[in-house]
């Protein structure tokens, strides 16, 4: 019986789910440096969703529920820029924010996003699978603080302008859907 967890002997699984494994040594061998020698990788790791309600239940026991709505936005801004930066991704003339968000988005897991762009430069963003509404279940409010955080930390560090981001409709309301608008600040 084979053991859990082990690749053939002398491999080391890369990519669960990707059917291709690769020899430890040429796994010493790759190089994970940008052109200007910074380490692009990112650590992950799989949590059930049920951790992101106990961090908001803890938030709140500690610091009561108003700033753990804040301390949840600042986490998740903290985590949205910091993957921004690991990932080397820097304003460009013709960057597009919007597909941006959709490929960085399905990059780390989060789920489908669909976005639409509105003429005074907003942008509207509807997840059906948001992870952290899904994860608080239906409470009579919104619940999606990390990621609205997530969203901004992205774009205000993508676009080197500050954003903002408001949650709409949310699950944990009783929405279909999670509708987030983000918008440059004033």
């Amino acid at each position: 019986m084979a053991k859990k967890g082990k690749g053939e002997e002398g491999k080391a699984p890369v990519g669960e789910g990707t059917g291709r494994q690769t020899d430890k040594a040429e796994a010493n061998d790759m190089d994970f440096n940008s052109s200007d020698g910074k380490d692009m990788r990112l650590s992950f790791f799989i949590m059930p969703i049920h951790f992101l309600k106990a961090i908001r239940e803890e938030y709140e026991r500690l610091s009561g529920k108003e700033k753990a709505v804040e301390m949840l936005f600042n986490v998740g801004f903290r985590c949205g820029r910091t993957m921004t930066d690991k990932m080397s991704i820097e304003k460009e003339e013709d960057i597009d924010l919007a597909e941006t968000l959709i490929a960085l988005w399905i990059e780390v897991g989060l789920g489908r996003l669909q976005i639409h762009e509105e003429g005074n430069g907003a942008i509207i963003i509807i997840s059906d699978d948001s992870t952290e509404a899904m994860a608080n279940g239906v409470v009579g409010k919104a619940t999606c603080d990390m990621t609205r955080g997530f969203i901004v930390g992205i774009a205000s560090t993508i676009m080197n302008k500050p954003y903002e981001c408001h949650e709409e409709k949310c699950y944990s309301e009783g929405d279909q859907v999670c509708k987030y608008i983000l918008k440059p600040t004033a």
